[in-house]
């Protein structure tokens, strides 16, 4: 099982942690995640889990706990 937890302004499209099925890679994740929060359909969103950022084409090991943020520039 995947925990997720949302930070910024995407805190208020689902406040709440959700926990989801394990997927394999993140591009699985997000389909499933989007599916399960349709309000993020269309909104810009990073995923980091406890290693880092996460990308499309990384795997997953199943029960990892992902933090979901907006976008973000530093300087």
């Amino acid at each position: 099982m995947h925990s997720f937890t949302f930070y910024g302004k995407l805190k208020a499209l689902c406040p709440e942690t959700v926990v989801i099925p394990s997927q394999h890679s993140v591009s699985d994740l997000n389909t499933a995640l989007v599916q399960l929060v349709p309000q993020l359909h269309g909104e810009p969103f990073l995923l980091a889990s406890e290693k880092g950022m996460l990308h499309e084409s990384d795997s997953l090991m199943g029960n990892e706990s992902i933090s979901i943020m907006p976008p973000f520039s530093g300087g």
